[in-house]
């Protein structure tokens, strides 16, 4: 793996973008994943995934950009290209099975996909995501 990133449109809704990951806040028992990050290398904001089934930031993201965020339809986890990027995510050598993916459709669940700079991209499987500005006190 070269480190590149490359764009692969899938239908997907555009979030945000142009954002620089200063810190990851991960609360597995809460079901929660807050991302403070650096908007146009001046405005902090903190995004908020909710209902967190899965995801894939960890501490090697910290200091990178995500150049899109975007919300995309679950099933492309059982597409051939995915299958590999649904196996992490789900940390398991086989493929994740068609019914599953339905399921999680059904219970609520959204594919959250980031585009980072110098990293494979990452995704998030959670019921909503919000953003929030940082605001002065």
């Amino acid at each position: 793996m070269t480190g590149r990133t490359f764009y692969r449109p899938t239908g997907g809704r555009f979030l945000y973008g142009n954002v620089i990951l200063r810190e990851i806040w991960p609360d597995e028992a809460g079901g929660t994943l807050l991302l403070k990050v650096l908007y146009a290398e001046r405005e902090l904001q903190t995004i908020v995934y909710r209902g967190v089934y899965a995801g894939q930031f960890g501490p090697a993201q910290i200091g990178a950009r995500i150049l899109i965020a975007e919300e995309v339809p679950l099933r492309i986890l059982n597409e051939p290209y995915y299958r590999q990027a649904a196996a992490q995510l789900f940390s398991s050598r086989n493929p994740a099975a068609p019914e599953f993916i339905f399921l999680l459709k059904r219970l609520g669940n959204r594919l959250f996909r980031h585009y980072l700079d110098s990293q494979p991209e990452c995704m998030v499987i959670a019921r909503d995501m919000r953003i929030h500005p940082q605001t002065g006190g």
